[in-house]
């Protein structure tokens, strides 16, 4: 019986590593209410992706940061909010904010942290990425990518993140 044991104590772990992952499903959905309001102010707010979170195993995992690198022409300014869906229909509104992002212009990167709303994640979580961009930057992000970091990732998904190749391409 306790040999049972340790064998089961030493499987786990692998059950653990192979049983989190995460999806990304690319998004190109204008949200402006009104068409000629993007046309007016010369920015639109898009929502561009999905980021996914499965888990099988009952262990608490929180989630506090997410960075994605851009693969492209570089970018001046960007600006984009992370949103987690509480009813049947996405909306980008206030109760459904998780954090806005902070772009890194050096480094190109998107870091959207969110420790003071940190979030235990459950057996599938989404997260919807919402861009506000210049219509000159959208021509830029279609034809690149973003790439997701594993930097600040909780264990096990920086793992899954680390032997996968997660981008976020918005080419139309």
């Amino acid at each position: 019986m306790k040999h049972g044991y340790v064998l089961l104590s030493l499987i786990i772990p692998g059950i653990i590593l192979t049983e989190c992952e995460i999806c990304i499903l690319p998004k190109w959905e204008n949200l402006e209410q009104q068409s000629n309001k993007s046309h007016q102010f010369g920015t639109q707010l898009l929502l561009v992706g999905e980021i996914t979170f499965r888990k099988r195993c009952k262990n608490c995992i929180k989630l506090d940061k997410l960075i994605l690198k851009w693969h492209g022409k570089n970018i001046e300014t960007l600006c984009g909010s992370l949103y987690k869906k509480k009813s049947k229909q996405f909306m980008p509104i206030e109760e459904q904010l998780v954090c806005d992002g902070t772009w890194n212009k050096r480094n190109q990167q998107l870091v959207l942290n969110f420790s003071n709303k940190m979030q235990t994640l459950g057996a599938a979580d989404t997260f919807y990425l919402v861009l506000s961009i210049a219509d000159d930057t959208a021509k830029i992000i279609k034809d690149g990518h973003f790439e997701l970091i594993n930097s600040g990732l909780p264990s096990p998904f920086d793992q899954y993140v680390e032997k996968h190749n997660l981008k976020l391409a918005l080419s139309s």
